[in-house]
């Protein structure tokens, strides 16, 4: 109990990120990362960060392996930082190369990999960039440009996976959001689009069920479409 009631009064400012294995992977003022083991009430391992940046996202620990995504705005840099989950040590970096969102990055549990897929913001034609990496092994399997969403010039924002689709949000001539459509997973063949009518400003949310997508625009107003559509 005394040990129970020492760690609830410690005054530190972290925010619980993950549980694995019996521990808690907990992110400390978004450079440093602590493992808690909830047996002993003691920290197993503790590893700065800082220089890849700031702890963005703690993603999942996959086997071993506890994958981390680091931003390092000041040089432009993102990455995927892959850790010994047991000890803390890091045993990849991911990034170099690699056109890597900064905040929309993923863990896709039904596949056991980690998903990238981002645009660049601007006006015209810009290619959006899925990147997916077997969290297993840390093998890059796709490093592409979705071929599908250039004629239509759609350019990713929010996105979410269900049952083997990639559900977004994009823009097109704007430089914000318009547009929701669908993607295949495995072939990335744009299956449908359509820009959301009646929308005030951007979308800031999107989330999937079995039968509907629901987008949120920026007054709050929750716009509903069924998941089964076609390409206006």
């Amino acid at each position: 109990m005394s040990k129970e009631k020492k760690l609830i009064q410690e005054n530190i400012s972290f925010g619980i990120k993950l549980l694995s294995n019996n521990n808690l992977i907990i992110n400390e003022v978004w450079i440093t990362l602590k493992s808690l083991s909830l047996l002993t009430g003691k920290y197993e391992w503790e590893v700065d960060l800082s220089e890849y940046g700031e702890i963005r996202t703690v993603l999942a620990a996959v086997q071993d392996n506890l994958w981390v995504l680091v931003n390092d705005y000041k040089n432009n840099r993102h990455s995927l930082l892959c850790l010994d989950v047991t000890s803390g040590r890091i045993m990849q970096v991911l990034g170099e190369g690699l056109r890597l969102s900064d905040a929309h990055v993923k863990y896709i549990e039904e596949k056991q990999t980690l998903l990238s897929f981002k645009s660049s913001i601007s006006a015209v034609p810009s290619p959006s960039t899925l990147i997916e990496i077997d969290a297993t092994t840390g093998q890059v399997l796709r490093n592409i440009t979705v071929e599908s969403m250039l004629a239509p010039n759609l350019k990713v924002g929010l996105w979410q996976y269900h049952n083997n689709k990639l559900f977004f949000t994009a823009n097109t001539t704007m430089m914000t959001t318009t547009h929701i459509g669908v993607l295949d997973y495995d072939t990335l063949q744009l299956l449908w689009y359509t820009e959301v009518p009646d929308r005030k400003g951007l979308l800031k949310d999107l989330q999937v069920a079995d039968d509907k997508i629901y987008v949120l625009d920026q007054v709050g107003t929750l716009h509903i479409f069924e998941k089964e559509s076609s390409i206006e």
